[in-house]
C-alpha cells in the first residue's frame, strides 16, 4: 500500500497565487476572495474613523487604521496582479472602480504621512544657503 503524498501549503499568498496561474475558477475564486477582503478592510477604516472623531488619540483604533491601510495596499497589488494574470488566460477582468478609488486615496494618505514637512521656519534659516541638509 502506498502512503499518501502531502503537498507542502505555500509560505504567502504570492506563492500561492502562482499555484493556481493557469486555473481561471481558482483564479476567479480568489479575485473575489481579495475584492471581498479589501471591501471590508475598507468599510472597517470608515468606521474606525468615525470613531476617531469622538476619540481623536485612542492608540487602538489609530493602530489599526494604519495596519488596515497597509493590507489593503498589499492586497490591492496582488489583486492587480491576479486581474493582469486572468487577462493573460482571456477572461474579461478588471479591479472594481470603488476599489481603485478607494486605495488611491489610501496611498495618497499614507505617501502624505510619510513625506517631511518643512516649517518656514526651517526654509527662512537657510535662505541664501546652497545645498540640501538633512
Amino acid at each position: 500500500m502506498m502512503e499518501p503524498i502531502s503537498i507542502p501549503k505555500p509560505e504567502n499568498k504570492d506563492a500561492a497565487l502562482s499555484q493556481h496561474s493557469g486555473n481561471l475558477m481558482l483564479m476567479e475564486a480568489r479575485y473575489q476572495e481579495l475584492v471581498s477582503s479589501i471591501r471590508a478592510l475598507i468599510r472597517s477604516n470608515k468606521e474606525l474613523n468615525d470613531a476617531l472623531v469622538d476619540t481623536p488619540n485612542d492608540t487602538d483604533f489609530l493602530e489599526a487604521v494604519s495596519e488596515n491601510r497597509g493590507v489593503i495596499l498589499k492586497q490591492r497589488t496582488m489583486l492587480l496582479k491576479l486581474v493582469l494574470d486572468m487577462r493573460r488566460q482571456g477572461a474579461d477582468m478588471d479591479v472594481p472602480e470603488d476599489i481603485v478609488r478607494e486605495s488611491n486615496e489610501i496611498q495618497k494618505e499614507v505617501i502624505a504621512a510619510s513625506s517631511p514637512v518643512v516649517s518656514q521656519e526651517a526654509v527662512d534659516a537657510t535662505s541664501g544657503e546652497e545645498g540640501i541638509y538633512l
